[in-house]
């Protein structure tokens, strides 16, 4: 049955007065039934109950005897969708839930924070995780946030094909954990069936590994907390942690959990999805390994890039899917996009370790055979500490290259700290004061490329002194150090490179010219000496292949300086790049003053001289290194991200 039609299903129970416990032991009887193991609800509720033990306090009711008459025998189901049931109850409660986590000063208890956060597990990606992470008979396993147990139901199979006693499991090798009691019996419930239906109900084993969680114990932390005493299951360290933890972003946390966790997970505190992925490494054994469903957040945001260095460098990357949206099927459209990530805790960190990548197209599964799966260097991921864009061998070789501040100052520009008394328009000031109070003052253009009119002058009468007395009024504490907000003015004046600080279509370079100062919002490049043409350096640097370099190192929409520092210079050929920025700043130039009719004659010249410089540079980069034919159209798909002009690769 659909997952859909299943929700249809336990809506109509639902509406029909029918309890949620009663439905769960009624589906649990009859899967058996059909299994040929004919058991009374009164009895596989006390065969749970011995199961479980003293470990925690066993959350279904005693159900009714005659609950299973309420179910349709033609329906069609798995012993997994038991614990579905329960998702599919909450799900119908999820509206609820959502408003109340998104009011001001609120208080997240347990009943809120499962409300929102339970997301039942696709079978497929549960199976993906477990066969990267369950690998031998006597591994041991544990999901700390097991929800109905869809992981660990699967973790049980895996370890019996593997030739694991039932006993050792019980006993010893599988834990779950939660704050949901309801859930966490309904685990122990299904993992009771799968043992009947194996011929293993006559164990005298329990379910030690598993533990109830109360958030008034645990300092609101749950799973998160660390001080258990030395025999509590979270108290060991394990060859499997397994988990799809709860997501919370730190805009909807309580101001209460947001300061626990920053005070326990300094480098992971933004999401609580973050968090768990730092305590599942911590919970995995040397040579062990974690595996997770998470936010794909965590594999690019800036927030979360301290976590992402300590994993790149201190363990070994298994496997890596960017899964993208639509994972799960009771969350609809692009509000969740997902990541699935395996993480080795190695015993001595490789330096030439791969890992395995892919990237699911939208509505296919890891499992259809149609997803393309890339073994890529983990060394590669330093250039940027990113894990969602695969980074090439090709790219790598290019920053062994002298870099851009081997040739060049890049330096930020004058921040007047009062724009709207010290900047102004350049007709909104009297001509005969040009070049005597007000200077030609460059500010940011946004992803405006080979030329900007200036259209801004800055008061710099008497080299800046009202600029300068502001700043020393307003920070005190600077004793006078103007230059430490007016900064680099040896620099003001002198020709160069600019680019803008924030653009949010990528980095954009111009020519800088002489008798200019230059704004924070527009940083700019000086050559050291005069064996490197400025207009060439223009054109490089405005290449698809820088541009694309720099959006990797950072993909936000600031440029920062000292990314900038960082591009890699190929030794080539300078006139005909030269040549071309010349003539683009010159069709860039005829394109701000041009009308409607010519401008579209300017665009398309302006396309045809961008794209020759790609060219040159790619040539350059190939003949440097000397790449083949399919390792330069690796790069030139990398850095187009397959938008590959294939006229143009037969030219190289």
């Amino acid at each position: 049955m659909p997952k859909r039609s299943w929700v249809s299903f336990v809506s109509k129970h639902k509406k029909q007065g029918v309890k949620l416990d009663d439905l769960i032991y009624a589906l649990a009887v009859l899967f058996l039934a059909r299994k040929g193991h004919h058991w009374t609800v009164e009895n596989l509720h006390q065969y749970c109950l011995s199961l479980v033990g003293n470990n925690f306090d066993y959350g279904l009711l005693k159900p009714k005897p005659i609950s299973v008459k309420v179910l349709n025998n033609d329906i069609d189901f798995d012993l997994k969708k038991i614990g579905h049931t329960y998702e599919c109850w909450r799900h119908l409660d999820r509206p609820e839930f959502q408003a109340r986590i998104q009011t001001a000063n609120k208080s997240i208890d347990t009943d809120l924070l499962i409300g929102f956060t339970q997301i039942y597990t696709p079978e497929w990606v549960v199976q993906h995780l477990i066969s990267k992470t369950i690998l031998e008979s006597d591994a041991t396993v544990i999901d700390p946030a097991c929800g109905t147990g869809n992981f660990v139901i699967s973790a049980f199979d895996k370890l019996i094909e593997l030739g694991a006693p039932v006993e050792n499991i019980l006993d010893s090798q599988l834990g779950a954990i939660d704050i949901d009691q309801t859930a966490l019996s309904i685990c122990a419930l299904t993992l009771a069936v799968r043992l009947i239906e194996l011929g293993g109900s006559d164990t005298k084993s329990h379910l030690s590994g598993f533990r109830l969680l109360h958030l008034d114990d645990t300092k609101g932390l749950g799973s998160l907390y660390r001080d258990f005493p030395s025999d509590h299951p979270l108290s060991k360290t394990y060859h499997a942690v397994l988990t799809n933890p709860p997501y919370i972003g730190r805009r909807l946390l309580s101001k209460q959990l947001k300061e626990a966790l920053k005070a326990n997970y300094p480098i992971s505190y933004h999401d609580l999805s973050a968090a768990f992925l730092s305590r599942c490494l911590e919970l995995t054994s040397t040579t062990g390994r974690a595996g997770m469903i998470t936010q794909a957040s965590l594999l690019d945001l800036p927030a979360f890039e301290l976590l992402r260095r300590e994993i790149i460098d201190s363990y070994n990357l298994v496997s890596i899917v960017d899964a993208g949206t639509n994972v799960f099927p009771l969350i609809q459209g692009d509000k969740v996009n997902s990541a699935i990530i395996v993480i080795e805790k190695p015993s001595e960190v490789q330096d030439n370790g791969t890992f395995e990548f892919c990237k699911i197209p939208r509505h296919s599964q890891l499992s259809n055979g149609t997803v393309s799966i890339l073994k890529l260097d983990q060394n590669s991921l330093k250039l940027a500490y990113r894990l969602s864009v695969p980074v090439p061998a090709e790219i790598m070789q290019l920053f062994e290259l002298p870099s851009l501040d081997s040739i060049a100052s890049i330096k930020q520009g004058l921040a007047t700290t009062d724009n709207a008394q010290f900047v102004k328009n350049i007709c909104d000031v009297p001509q005969e004061e040009i070049g005597i109070k007000w200077f030609p003052y460059v500010k940011g253009a946004g992803a405006t490329r080979w030329f900007a009119p200036v259209v801004h002058v800055v008061d710099w009468q008497d080299n800046g002194r009202r600029i300068k007395e502001t700043v020393r009024q307003k920070y005190p504490y600077l004793n006078g150090k103007a230059n430490w907000v007016v900064k680099n003015e040896s620099y003001y004046f002198k020709p160069g490179i600019c680019f803008s600080f924030v653009s949010s279509k990528g980095v954009s370079f111009r020519k800088l010219f002489a008798g200019a100062i230059f704004d924070v919002g527009a940083s700019a490049i000086f050559l050291h000496d005069d064996s490197i043409d400025p207009d060439f350096l223009l054109a490089y640097l405005n290449s698809s292949l820088c541009v694309a370099l720099l959006q990797y190192i950072n993909p936000t929409i600031n440029n920062q300086v000292g990314d900038v520092r960082r591009l890699p210079i190929i030794s080539m050929e300078q006139s005909f790049l030269a040549q071309n920025a010349r003539q683009l700043i010159e069709l860039s130039q005829r394109k701000t003053d041009s009308y409607a009719c010519e401008r579209e004659s300017i665009l398309n010249q302006i396309e045809l001289l961008e794209k020759e410089n790609d060219l040159l540079v790619l040539r350059a980069a190939k003949e440097h290194f000397g790449w083949s034919d399919s390792q330069t159209l690796k790069v030139q798909e990398w850095c187009l991200r397959g938008e590959v002009n294939s006229n143009l690769f037969s030219r190289i």
